[in-house]
């Protein structure tokens, strides 16, 4: 059975992701795609990477639908929105009644609670957009829950991966003391709109820390966190470094003095597996091996302050930001929603070189 899909904000980065990723998908069709700014264009003066000597579906000349005028979605089984913060809820809200069945929002916009979402982003949500029905999209911990949405929030790119890194300890409840993230991540990260830090010739050798009084994917973390294990203090810092797509994030997370380098191996290796896109790696991972796919690469160490009993796990986890971070999370929650095989339209092999 075909299921028909429609991207809202299909012109962006992870809009134009799961476009990619829908056109080889073997159970979700490609119905409706919508933008604004691009009203009227085709999806291949959009992507390039859509030949039309490819195309037999007639994908390339389907033209960009526009947001606003579009208000009748219910012909739709699944609808992912991608549109910029206070989009997402304000567009759905005009949808009303007529929104498809379910819906997966790769935007922040029903991310958190309300007073926490006020708080961080600074606009409040329109009740028609029925704030209190989402479910948080952390696959690996809340498939259950997932299972049986009608709407997914899907995490952003660094929360999902630094709860990667996390959810094993947090789960077994070993985690003692303050927690640091250094988070790195491709350019692609912060959107297709022109901006001059974006520009190659500013952003080319050259690595540069952001928002260190405080991240937004940040109360997601500790939001998580708190569910898993009780409050829990994070101190998050992200950087842009000068590559096109891949994000990085090591957490430092203080242990109990009696948990091992081994017990802790042991832990996220029982919780990781069978995961289908979580590989535990024997050497810190690097990005490029993830890039294009929906895996996260994974690595934990321990470490101990001389005879004191003070110990610190030090874990690495390496995804695509605009796969695992983005487009391939969010089809991940949708095949999950669906019953289907979480795989569907999914890789988890990277490219290289």
């Amino acid at each position: 059975m075909a299921y028909k899909a429609g991207i809202a904000g299909v012109s962006g980065y992870a809009g134009g992701e799961i476009l990619r990723l829908l056109a080889c998908h073997p159970y979700l069709e490609i119905a409706w795609v919508g933008g604004e700014a691009s009203t009227g264009t085709t999806l291949a003066e959009l992507h390039p990477w859509l030949h039309e000597i490819l195309d037999d579906r007639g994908l390339p000349r389907m033209k960009v639908q526009g947001v606003s005028e579009s208000l009748d979605l219910s012909g739709l089984d699944l609808l992912f929105t991608c549109l910029p913060a206070g989009e997402s809820s304000r567009y759905l809200a005009k949808l009303g009644a007529k929104t498809p069945d379910r819906i997966v929002d790769v935007g922040p916009d029903f991310r958190l609670p309300e007073e926490t979402h006020l708080v961080w982003y600074g606009f409040s949500r329109p009740e028609e957009a029925g704030t209190g029905e989402w479910v948080y999209g952390f696959t690996e911990a809340y498939r259950s829950v997932i299972s049986a949405a009608k709407r997914v929030a899907n995490p952003g790119c660094y929360a999902y991966a630094a709860l990667l890194a996390l959810y094993p300890l947090a789960k077994e409840k070993v985690i003692r003391g303050e927690i640091f993230i250094d988070g790195k991540s491709g350019l692609s990260g912060a959107g297709r709109g022109a901006e001059k830090r974006l520009l190659l010739s500013e952003a080319t050798e050259n690595t540069v820390a952001y928002a260190v009084e405080g991240h937004r994917h940040q109360p997601e973390i500790e939001m998580v966190l708190e569910d898993l294990c009780g409050a829990t203090m994070v101190v998050f810092v992200p950087h842009l470094v000068p590559m096109a797509r891949g994000l990085m994030v090591t957490a430092y997370v203080p242990l109990s003095p009696d948990i091992g380098a081994e017990t802790v191996s042991a832990i996220y290796s029982e919780i990781y597996a069978g995961e289908p896109f979580v590989a535990m790696t024997s050497a810190p991972p690097n990005t490029k091996a993830v890039r294009g796919s929906n895996m996260a690469a994974i690595h934990v160490a321990v470490r101990q302050r001389g005879n004191e009993g003070f110990k610190v796990a030090v874990a690495t986890v390496a995804i695509d930001n605009l796969g695992k971070g983005a487009a391939g999370s969010a089809i991940h929650n949708a095949n999950v929603m669906l019953g289907l095989d979480e795989t569907a339209g999914l890789s988890s092999w990277g490219l290289w070189p």
